[in-house]
């Protein structure tokens, strides 16, 4: 009878499997790493995939899908356009079809919301403490900040790219301290698709107005011009349980050039 002794594993033995173990842990956490980056870029490209969806819709005309919206159409309206509007660390998108009165008025007859995949919330707030208008969007003078911007409507021609900010010079931002609320909205145009970058103010009985400054109304029609086609870029991050979506990563902008038909990119920033 032949008895076998368990002598346990010698030192070189523990030295092999912890150097697999070890091994095999890093490749884990890098494939998993790799994976959840992967999986954040397909989630921001679905986002610019929703957007173009809301534009495609409105190219093509498409009008209420809902009882409710079609009882909300009055008579002799028109149908008007299709407009996204993004709130600061929202998670979503805000969907409003508009129709145009037989007054000339602009309402909104049907709205939905669309959800952002993975947690990417908006970064549309302005640059807190920047006193230098443009440093945080043409990367002259910083380029640390993670900014929504807006190419200036109120300079004549091709104009520097705004934060959303309250000055002078300003386009838009989301909170002013008097507790109003001035979102960003882009408008695709029934039909034609022609797209606009235009305000929402909350309340709503708030003059949409910035040191004297008409902060283009997406219900008000004579503020739909060309002053309000230049290029636009939305900041889109990862937002934690916390944190807001300025402070995360990986971040994102969604670039337009909306003088340019059905004009979107996305750009990795960090």
């Amino acid at each position: 009878m032949i008895r076998r002794v368990n002598k346990g594993l010698t030192i070189i033995e523990v030295l092999i499997v912890l150097a697999v173990s070890t091994s095999l842990a890093v490749i884990s956490i890098g494939a998993f790493s790799s994976r959840g980056r992967t999986q954040d870029d397909d989630a921001a490209r679905q986002v610019l995939a929703d957007i173009a969806l809301v534009r495609n819709q409105a190219q093509q005309g498409q009008g209420p899908t809902t009882d409710a919206g079609r009882a909300l159409l009055t008579s002799g309206s028109e149908l008007f356009g299709h407009a996204i509007i993004f709130t600061q660390d929202a998670t979503n998108m805000e969907v409003k079809k508009l129709a145009k009165a037989s007054n000339g008025s602009i309402y909104v007859y049907e709205s939905y919301t669309v959800n952002n995949p993975a947690q990417l919330a908006w970064n549309v707030s302005r640059g807190d403490g920047d006193t230098r208008p443009t440093e945080n969007c043409d990367g002259v003078f910083n380029k640390t900040q993670f900014l929504s911007c807006y190419q200036d409507p109120i300079v004549a021609g091709v104009g520097p790219m705004m934060p959303f900010r309250n000055s002078a010079n300003a386009y838009v931002k989301n909170i002013i301290s008097t507790g109003t609320v001035i979102r960003p909205v882009l408008v695709f145009l029934n039909g034609t698709g022609e797209s606009y970058i235009m305000t929402d103010c909350q309340p709503a009985s708030t003059a949409c107005t910035i040191d004297g400054y008409n902060m283009a109304s997406y219900t008000d029609k004579a503020s739909y011009a060309a002053t309000q086609q230049r290029k636009f870029r939305l900041g889109l991050a990862k937002k934690g349980s916390t944190l807001p979506a300025s402070t995360k990563s990986p971040q994102y902008y969604i670039n337009f050039d909306l003088a340019i038909p059905n004009n979107q990119e996305l750009q990795v920033v960090k």
